[in-house]
């Protein structure tokens, strides 16, 4: 890990999502991220799910100073965590609630696939967007099990990049890379490689590549428009609702949302039952020691 604490960490900037955090963070734990940088943006729901993580050093939990809204972007707290908590890692990606790593080979995985582009300052991975699978209610199976159904091809990306290597960024997707950190700081995408800076082009068809995300971005109906808005104030909710309903909502009808992907359905009986706190130990001996070097065989842990 070339002296560095973490191969893989992840900065998240949330508010009131405890209905998902547990799944995510599960997810992600059994995917290679090994730690992760939670900024709360005023809460006020019950975050006692993650006791668990903090008591075993898995997340790095703080309150924001300001509350985050459309018109106080969060790039200052990404740069934060870039600067405070950016030298422990070696990559540091900087996913929402919503976006799921996802490495369709799973004899692969994503510590493996970075260590392949080691030369590179940072990595587009293209993002599929997931509509609603025709449902207008909440319930409480994973969002991975509800949402099966998304777009053909990619619309946007994400970046995972070496923190050392960042000047700033724009957003979580857009990155400014340092001149001189190293000879030919470059980002790279799957399809058109290298590229300076990020090449808008370069993300189509996103499902095919080694590792992408998938954005569960507005869930059912219920929850795209009322769970998720609860707590927010009238100007920023009817905001909210005027983007989502015409940017996602008038596509859910259209056949963009009828590609059906069931590759995350693998993991749904990994992310029930308490199986990686039962399990931890293993998985985090894994991701210290063996990624490089051997498979995750989920199905052998705790036997």
């Amino acid at each position: 890990m070339s002296g560095k604490k973490y191969f893989l960490t992840n900065m998240l900037v949330f508010k009131n999502e405890a209905l998902y955090l547990k799944e995510w963070l599960d997810y992600h734990i059994l995917t290679g991220v090994q730690h992760f940088y939670l900024y709360d943006n005023n809460s006020k729901d019950d975050l006692s799910i993650l006791d668990w993580y903090e008591k075993n050093n898995i997340i790095t939990y703080r309150t924001l100073d300001v509350d985050f809204t459309f018109d106080s972007p969060a790039q200052p707290h990404r740069m934060e965590a870039i600067s405070k908590y950016g030298p422990d890692s070696q990559w540091m990606m900087f996913n929402d609630i919503d976006e799921f790593i996802y490495v369709p080979n799973r004899k692969d995985n994503i510590h493996r696939i970075l260590d392949r582009y080691s030369e590179y300052s940072a990595i587009a991975l293209k993002r599929v967007d997931f509509g609603n699978n025709g449902l207008s209610h909440y319930d409480n199976r994973l969002v991975i099990e509800r949402f099966s159904k998304r777009n053909s091809s990619a619309t946007h990306f994400k970046s995972v990049a070496r923190p050392k290597h960042i000047k700033d960024l724009e957003n979580g997707h857009y990155f400014n890379l340092k001149k001189r950190v190293c000879t030919y700081p470059k980002t790279m995408t799957f399809s058109r490689q290298p590229l300076n800076p990020m090449d808008k082009k370069s993300w189509l068809q996103g499902p095919g590549d080694p590792v992408y995300i998938n954005h569960y971005v507005c869930k059912s109906k219920e929850e795209c428009f009322g769970i998720k808005n609860k707590y927010t104030s009238p100007k920023e909710r009817d905001r909210h609702h005027r983007r989502l309903r015409g940017f996602f909502i008038n596509r859910w009808s259209t056949k963009k949302w009828n590609a059906v992907d069931g590759g995350m359905s693998f993991y749904i009986k990994y992310l029930q039952n308490d199986f990686v706190r039962k399990n931890y130990s293993q998985i985090k001996e894994y991701y210290e020691f063996h990624s490089l070097t051997k498979e995750l065989n989920l199905e052998t842990l705790g036997a």
